[in-house]
């Protein structure tokens, strides 16, 4: 039976994110191989030419037309050349373009060559912008372990020593005042402390977006990022999801 080795390793403890997209990757050779020997397109390697030649597309483009009519027979037909495959030359060439781009593409995404070693910071644009855009989106993530877990010591530390904020601060100061309005005035501060008790956490979240340079008045919820192929696509998801 055929076997199939992306040469992606094996990775038991890991998502099959890698497996899949290495997997997708070989059948789209072996379909466009395939497509070539029907077509009897050329399939250019990376060897003989370098990026700029396959990513523009120079290799593989047909001759210029002149006035000779046997130079027109030359040309490469964008017509559908074999009852096997209904694709002409040019898309399959064109399809084997975009096959061998994914090598650079993924560099410029890693921000590595080949080889693992790092770009030159003229060619990290993409990996910076990936990075920072991560970076930013990795806000939304730990603000609810900032609201959860920073009002929940609060809590610990003032409940069980006895000492709430408001209140401890509030006695201190009072102790310079008359009895009767520090009597007065301690049921009030007390409910400052409960109300700090109850809020702390919408405090803290919005202070965390305050220090993150975020937007301080949106939805106190779980976030989920979605990543789109085009930005009406991204459009119509995002009127959607801001009527639910």
């Amino acid at each position: 039976e055929p076997l199939f080795s992306t040469h992606a390793g094996v990775r038991p403890a890991e998502a099959a994110t890698v497996s899949t997209v290495a997997m997708h990757h070989t059948l789209s050779h072996l379909l466009v191989s395939v497509a070539a020997a029907a077509t009897g397109a050329d399939m250019h390697d990376m060897e003989s030419h370098g990026r700029f030649a396959i990513v523009s597309g120079q290799v593989g483009q047909p001759p210029t037309m002149t006035k000779s009519p046997s130079s027109a027979s030359q040309i490469l037909s964008d017509e559908p050349t074999n009852k096997l495959c209904r694709a002409s030359r040019a898309q399959v060439q064109d399809m084997h373009r975009l096959l061998l781009s994914l090598l650079w593409a993924a560099s410029d995404i890693c921000g590595v060559d080949v080889c693992g070693n790092k770009l030159a910071p003229a060619l990290r644009g993409t990996h910076d912008e990936l990075r920072e855009a991560g970076r930013r989106w990795s806000h939304h993530i730990t603000e609810g372990y900032w609201a959860t877990f920073l009002p929940a010591a609060y809590i610990l530390v003032t409940v069980a020593g006895g000492v709430p904020l408001v209140s401890t601060l509030g006695a201190w100061l009072l102790d310079f005042v008359s009895e009767e309005l520090a009597d007065s005035l301690l049921w009030p501060l007390r409910i400052v402390d409960a109300l700090l008790y109850i809020f702390l956490p919408i405090i803290v979240a919005i202070s965390h977006r305050f220090f993150t340079h975020r937007r301080l008045l949106s939805r106190f919820t779980t976030r989920t990022l979605v990543v789109l192929e085009t930005t009406a696509n991204y459009k119509l998801l995002r009127a959607y999801v801001s009527k639910l």
